[in-house]
């Protein structure tokens, strides 16, 4: 998702991420998820909060395109994997401040 400064969503959603991101934890989660997909309850055993600050983590997460669940087996069981989505919203912000800074881009006003 490429970021458009006159797109409200677009900046409602990079300052959520950005609050996500500023969390250690969070960070952490998302770092664990991207080295390999992991289950709540997986991603839950590396933390010492409650299981269900991890689901609402998740869910949040999910919401902002960070992670993705897939559901496996036949309980349905939910594995949560990288979702480039967010990220890229948050790259692509960066990219546009780099480039306004080296010159190569403006802000319009």
């Amino acid at each position: 998702m490429e970021f458009d400064p006159q797109n409200s969503y677009h900046d409602y959603l990079l300052t959520r991420i950005c609050q996500v991101i500023a969390n250690p934890n969070s960070r952490r989660a998302l770092e664990i998820v991207a080295t390999t997909p992991q289950t709540e309850s997986e991603l839950a055993d590396r933390f010492d909060v409650a299981y269900p600050q991890i689901k609402r983590a998740l869910r949040l997460m999910t919401e902002l395109k960070l992670v993705k669940p897939n559901l496996v087996g036949r309980r349905s069981i939910r594995i949560y994997e990288l979702d480039g989505g967010g990220l890229r919203l948050v790259r692509s912000w960066l990219d546009r401040i780099a480039s306004i800074s080296d010159g190569t881009g403006h802000v319009k006003r």
